[in-house]
């Protein structure tokens, strides 16, 4: 069961924490401590909200990634 309020809730903040640390986008680790969760709960917010279109990732180096949450027309994303 995807929990698609739980998931915006995420969207949103990490929108939030996006602007903060601008021109800079997100890792992993840092998603956990803005959403206050382990690496696993992280890994699959993360997972859902690039499959809700939500957000998008690059690979840096061998071993991580960048996310940048995505600004949607529709919040109402499925």
């Amino acid at each position: 069961m995807i929990h698609y309020d739980l998931y915006r809730e995420r969207h949103k903040q990490m929108i939030d924490y996006q602007a903060q640390i601008a021109p800079f986008t997100p890792t992993l680790e840092e998603l956990t401590k803005v959403w206050n969760v382990e690496k696993t709960a992280a890994a699959w917010s993360l997972k859902h909200l690039v499959e809700m279109g939500l957000c998008v990732y690059r690979n840096i180096g061998k071993h991580k990634r960048s996310y940048y949450a995505v600004e949607t027309k529709n919040k109402d994303t499925k």
